[in-house]
């Protein structure tokens, strides 16, 4: 079965007070992006729509749903590591703030610290895709989710216990071909020729 990996659109930054928790709605562009991505999948012959439930994905995933006709299954195992703190920063805004991208380069993996640690987080991510091969064999499955999520599980198929190598962009596509048998094949990683134009702006330090 083929397993369509869409990180979701370009969300709003969001800060609230001390023991609320953000879960930030997407950006006109991201809505955008959103959009783009059902023009893409209406070609893609899917079957089944998971998302993570926080807000952000199901957001991109609500108009390819839509398009489709089809509902979505929403699986908590899919969110994104560090979810459930009072604020979330986009990354290409985190990237221009010093204090906040030094907090990150000093220790990457502080972000799973809120779900166990990296391989708490993996076993989450792996087994929720796993789920999805066993119940949908021989079909097209389209899965909207977060960067770290992507990021885990491809490097778990890869064999590579390092979840930051491979950075997918606000509705990148990648692609996984998947067997019942266990087998995995990474087929693309981060496609973004449908969101061409559409692309968020990219701080550099």
């Amino acid at each position: 079965m083929d397993l369509l990996l869409i990180r979701h659109g370009q969300p709003e930054r969001q800060e609230l007070a001390d023991g609320d928790v953000a879960d930030p709605p997407l950006t006109d562009l991201g809505r955008q992006q959103a959009v783009a991505v059902a023009d893409l999948l209406a070609d893609e012959n899917v079957t089944h729509i998971a998302a993570s439930p926080l807000r952000r994905a199901r957001e991109t995933a609500a108009p390819s749903a839509a398009r489709l006709g089809i509902d979505v299954s929403y699986d908590p195992r899919l969110e994104e590591l560090g979810h459930g703190g009072a604020s979330y920063i986009p990354n290409e805004q985190a990237v221009a703030s010093d204090d906040k991208w030094a907090e990150y380069e000093a220790d990457p993996l502080f972000m799973f610290d809120h779900h166990g640690g990296f391989d708490v987080f993996r076993h989450r991510v792996v087994s929720a895709f796993d789920d999805l091969v066993a119940s949908h064999r021989g079909q097209t499955v389209a899965v909207f989710s977060h960067g770290g999520v992507m990021g885990t599980y491809i490097m778990s198929i890869v064999g590579y216990d390092w979840p930051f190598t491979l950075q997918n962009d606000y509705c990148g596509l990648t692609r996984v071909r998947a067997a019942s048998s266990g087998f995995r094949s990474v087929q693309s990683v981060n496609e973004t020729l449908h969101v061409r134009g559409l692309m968020a702006t990219r701080s550099v330090r």
